[in-house]
């Protein structure tokens, strides 16, 4: 199910286990089934889900869930989706606000909920951060640097929440805001990007150390949420910083034999996300609850990762 209701006594039936393994046509076929089953649920609740890769995450966590907003690269400059080098420090950028907001002003008029899902961050302080020290030789301040991060990542809450507000008055759907935060910085080799850059392009330049990376990850996601739920506290967050820790990176990192990269391994990590997603619940008009019940990706493995790039002129990994 896409949603659940404080009045849900039991999950559907036609709910897929977290653990099943299958080929790929068996997962196609189940996924016809769950999406004729669940027709009535996709036409009430939509899911939409932004971010730098880190959250392709929820592509794994919402793999059948039908009111999951599938990402469409031919659909138009404001389309749904996370976004390849999607720097937090940019989403002020006019086309970003537009990407943000309009699609919401866009559902259908039977939608009763939209989830929007944020997971913002890695970028500006993995690259960017970096590539400023490395290739620009600036003395940056960090403390700023992280400021200018949330900031900009508060204003685009207030930006949504205002949307969600004028959606009400039009008697459209609620709306119901979750930051994500899926992940720490893993270790990376010190010629990391240089391997990269070989293989995919994007430039090469010296990491900064995976200790300063974490630091200032914690405090990014530590400063945001308060700072954001202070402001806004029906806003909710996945935060899975926590798991890590307590099981150790190479809990959700790829194996050895695989080849080296930042991302975690989502066919893991998809799993401690999810147990975060099933226990939000959001407050409605009407008194009840909602949540968002995931149907994850059947595999162990993951499937290929494919990078989303803006276009040239829209590129939005600034330095």
């Amino acid at each position: 199910m896409s949603l659940l209701t404080n009045d849900t006594a039991e999950l559907s039936m036609c709910a897929f286990s977290d653990d099943t393994l299958g080929t790929a046509s068996e997962f196609d076929a189940y996924s016809t089934t769950f999406h004729t089953q669940c027709k009535a649920e996709q036409e009430t609740v939509r899911i939409l889900n932004y971010g730098s890769s880190q959250a392709e995450v929820f592509d794994y966590v919402f793999h059948g869930t039908p009111g999951y907003h599938r990402y469409e690269a031919e659909s138009g400059t404001c389309q749904v989706g996370w976004r390849s080098g999607w720097s937090t420090r940019g989403l002020g950028q006019a086309a970003h606000v537009a990407r943000l907001t309009e699609p919401l002003a866009r559902l259908d008029s039977h939608v009763r909920h939209a989830f929007v899902l944020l997971s913002f961050g890695s970028v500006d302080i993995e690259w960017n951060l970096s590539y400023k020290r490395d290739v620009l030789k600036q003395d940056v301040d960090t403390a700023a640097f992280i400021e200018e991060m949330i900031c900009a990542l508060e204003s685009t809450v207030d930006k949504i929440v205002a949307q969600s507000k004028l959606l009400i008055e039009r008697g459209g759907p609620e709306v119901h805001i979750v930051l994500g935060f899926p992940y720490i910085p893993l270790p990376l080799s010190d010629n990391y990007l240089q391997v990269f850059d070989a293989k995919y392009g994007g430039g090469s330049y010296r990491v900064i150390s995976h200790d300063e990376r974490c630091k200032l990850w914690h405090k990014f996601c530590d400063s945001s949420q308060q700072r954001i739920i202070a402001k806004h506290p029906d806003v909710q967050v996945v935060d899975i910083r926590q798991e890590f820790k307590e099981q150790g990176f190479a809990a959700f990192m790829r194996s050895p034999t695989d080849e080296e990269d930042h991302h975690p391994d989502l066919a893991k990590t998809q799993h401690a996300v999810a147990a975060k997603v099933r226990a939000l619940r959001f407050s409605t008009y009407d008194g009840s609850t909602v949540g968002m019940e995931p149907s994850l990706w059947p595999h162990q493995v993951m499937y290929e990762h494919k990078r989303r790039r803006f276009p040239a002129e829209n590129d939005s990994s600034i330095k």
